[in-house]
């Protein structure tokens, strides 16, 4: 994540739940990774559900849309969440 983005989702911040202190800030950080568990738990569902149907020919498409939300779902917004929380402890406007 860089510096631009960063600042974009520190505006994003403050607009949705008027973030301005740095707990604030962090409190959002573990709103975006829990909000990114979910996408895992969906994901691995979605996943776990087709196996039985996998037998029949639906179940493949319905695995594969569960692996890709895992993989390009559940990590960016992860990786997103946690590079922003470490953004939030490097940055000098707020400590």
């Amino acid at each position: 994540m860089d510096k631009t983005e960063y600042l974009a989702l520190k505006k994003i911040a403050k607009q949705q739940t008027g973030a301005d202190d740095l707990d604030s800030l962090r409190y959002y950080g573990k709103m975006q990774l829990r909000n990114a568990k979910y996408i895992k738990f969906i994901a691995v569902f979605i996943c776990l559900t087709s196996l039985p149907a996998m037998l029949l020919i639906i179940g493949i498409p319905i695995f594969i849309v569960g692996l890709c939300l895992y993989f390009f779902g559940y990590r960016k917004a992860y990786r997103k969440a946690r590079a922003f929380s470490e953004h939030l402890e490097r940055d000098p406007e707020l400590t």
